[in-house]
């Protein structure tokens, strides 16, 4: 406790008054005193003090449980507490011209105060140092007004003598209220219908006013609209016609009120509804949300300065490619492919990819998951992508997402307890400064106007995939982050870009990212595919797959000849190129085999294409079966036509038949005469 603290008794104590704060003055050792100091203040009035006197050992006792330090210490008396946390020594130089400067009315006070404050100890060991401060004021050359006087004094005291608390309260000055004269007609005088034309402001008039921008004022509706309806609906005004003040053969319509009572002019209605709603809130109803927050609205901040680590914090949106993907059938073409990518916020860094062929779908969210987990070496291995890990090197699962609203929000996105991500919030709807991070980074194309267009793609589906892939990673290697980047000396010769920060950052240890083996993100995020088991292989749809080490564990020659068993597997739905099968709890990566020789490219398929392709085979089956059955009708016919006989022309006997000889060898009966 210090000269000047400022202490309060939550319940009263001795002298001390509950709810008033006083100040602490100054604990005299030979009187054994305690003095304090009372401030008091009313708008409109001159500050006043009061010197309380009270027993130390008393006020020591009371000391913590009775009197204690209020929570908020001021450094400024109550006269100034807007100005608390100002320079008020720079207050002049808004005042140039001033007569009189702010600072010589503080230096006289002081002036003034001087001779009090040196002989201030002999003042309180004085019987009645409230009047001898007095005494003082009056011995003044030019005598002062006994309260200010002493006002000035302990304030200077108690506020840490700095001369500035000695400051009249002039801040003040000019704060007349209008609400104070109700009924008296303020503002512009109508050059049209007078000067005293109008109602005065009442508290009725006010509160129709806000009720009816209330209940009027949604997005896109003008201030002169919504003063149109208030007057209809909340001061029942009417529309009348009359003669022009200025032209008596024009007629002009004007606002009534038929019962006499006031209605507010349109100035008069834009004022209070100004006062009564901040400007943010009229710019929001009038332009709404979405575009005040994106043209309006200042600047809160980035969003990197939430976040400290990697993967503390990571955002998940997805977009459309322009071009929709060539499909198998002659002049057809798929959707645009979804892209859903995911964004590290305090590098910058894309840390992984998904894709949906139909809509932005929880699938998407699932593989984007399953890229960001694994290494993207493997990740880009599965599409035909080689790399090595510093080109992408970002691995491992985040706790804290911020998914869009939509498929990615899902409860059941993931059956895995242990991965599910956190989602700690939602954006709003249509609210893409939400997640700007991610926003950010989508490509931007150009508009096109005039007649709708779209772009058909000579790529597949797996083509496109693979060129956002290759776009991604030149992101993380071209993008400037420069704006992520503070004075530091560890961060001076970084290179501006998602990977220069991530390598930074991550060499520190600086990284929330949480480790999942391959094996566990295939089961967690991949969708699970049914398998079907022949003794040449698996087989998914019309693609048989197999691998080297299935074939070194024998698992196939388990299998009879034209038996088959279903088993579950696991793949990536924008390449099939690899999947897993689950044997025994193991996961085997097996790999797509053509039936014969020829390109691999074409074993880079989606499950979209997959799908497609067998559709097409079913109908072409379906018409080769009728085909073979024609055939074989066809060759029957043909041959009666040629020999006169039916195809399976003959009789059938129920007995072996004889063993028919050759004509050169001898018969049985000669051999037995030879031998004879």
């Amino acid at each position: 406790m210090k000269i000047g603290s400022q202490l309060h008794a939550p319940h009263g104590y001795l002298h001390l008054k509950k709810d008033l704060v006083y100040h602490f003055l100054k604990s005299h050792a030979t009187k054994k005193l305690v003095f304090l100091v009372l401030f008091g203040y009313e708008k409109g009035k001159t500050p006043s003090s009061e010197l309380i006197v009270i027993d130390r050992d008393a006020f020591e006792a009371g000391i913590p449980e009775q009197i204690t330090l209020t929570e908020n210490q001021t450094s400024m008396p109550l006269w100034l507490k807007e100005l608390e946390g100002r320079d008020i020594s720079r207050i002049d130089l808004k005042r140039p011209k001033a007569v009189k400067q702010h600072r010589e009315r503080v230096e006289e006070r002081l002036f003034w105060i001087t001779p009090a404050i040196i002989t201030m100890d002999e003042i309180l060991d004085s019987p009645d140092p409230q009047a001898s401060i007095n005494a003082k004021a009056r011995e003044c050359a030019t005598p002062q007004n006994e309260s200010r006087f002493r006002a000035w004094l302990l304030t200077y005291l108690c506020f840490g003598r700095d001369q500035w608390v000695l400051l009249p309260p002039f801040h003040k000055i000019g704060h007349w209220d209008r609400a104070e004269h109700v009924g008296v007609k303020f503002g512009r005088p109508s050059l049209a219908y007078g000067k005293y034309y109008g109602f005065g402001m009442t508290v009725e008039m006010r509160k129709g006013i806000i009720d009816g921008y209330r209940r009027f004022g949604k997005t896109g509706v003008k201030m002169s609209q919504i003063y149109s309806k208030t007057l209809i609906s909340e001061f029942n005004c009417k529309v009348t016609t009359q003669t022009s003040v200025f032209d008596s053969l024009s007629k002009v319509k004007a606002v009534s009120q038929p019962q006499g009572l006031a209605f507010p002019t349109i100035e008069q209605f834009k004022y209070e509804v100004k006062k009564a709603f901040s400007i943010e809130q009229l710019q929001k109803n009038l332009y709404g949300e979405v575009r005040f927050r994106t043209d309006l609205s200042v600047s809160k901040g980035k969003f990197s300065e939430a976040v400290a680590n990697l993967y503390e914090r990571v955002e998940f949106d997805g977009y459309y490619t322009i071009e929709r993907p060539k499909s198998y059938t002659e002049g057809n073409y798929y959707p645009p492919l979804c892209v859903v990518r995911c964004r590290d916020t305090l590098s910058g860094m894309l840390l992984g990819i998904g894709f949906s062929t139909n809509k932005e779908s929880s699938e998407a969210y699932r593989t984007t998951l399953f890229s960001m987990a694994v290494p993207k070496k493997f990740f880009c291995s599965l599409f035909g992508i080689e790399i090595e890990d510093k080109d992408w090197p970002c691995v491992g699962m985040t706790g804290d997402t911020i998914f869009d609203r939509g498929p990615g929000s899902k409860k059941d996105l993931i059956d895995d307890d242990d991965l599910k991500p956190a989602i700690k919030g939602l954006p709003p709807a249509w609210f893409g400064q939400s997640k700007a991070g991610i926003e950010s980074s989508h490509p931007r194309d150009f508009k096109i106007e005039g007649r709708p267009t779209y772009t058909l793609s000579n790529l597949t589906p797996v083509e496109l995939a693979k060129r956002e892939i290759f776009a991604t990673i030149a992101y993380n290697q071209k993008a400037d982050m420069s704006d992520r980047i503070y004075p530091n000396p560890d961060l001076a010769y970084i290179q501006p870009t998602p990977i220069g920060l991530w390598n930074h950052y991550d060499q520190r240890g600086r990284n929330d990212a949480m480790n999942v083996t391959i094996e566990k993100a295939i089961r967690s995020f991949l969708s699970p595919i049914e398998l079907k088991t022949k003794h040449d292989g698996f087989w998914f749809k019309n693609i048989r797959y197999d691998s080297s080490e299935i074939r070194s564990l024998g698992i196939l020659e388990d299998i009879g000849r034209g038996a088959e068993l279903n088993v579950l597997g696991y793949g990536h739905s924008m390449c099939l190129r690899f999947i897993w099968v689950d044997i025994n709890g193991r996961l085997f990566q097996l790999a797509a085999k053509l039936p014969l020789r020829g390109l691999e490219d074409d074993l880079f398929q989606s499950l979209a294409e997959v799908e497609e392709f067998a559709a097409i085979r079913s109908y072409v089956n379906s018409e080769f079966t009728q085909h073979q059955h024609a055939v074989d009708a066809e060759a029957r016919i043909q041959f009666h036509r040629a020999t006169g006989h039916d195809w399976n022309a003959g009789t059938t006997s129920f007995r072996k038949p004889k063993k028919v000889l050759d004509s050169t060898s001898p018969s049985k009966s000669t051999n037995r005469k030879k031998a004879a």
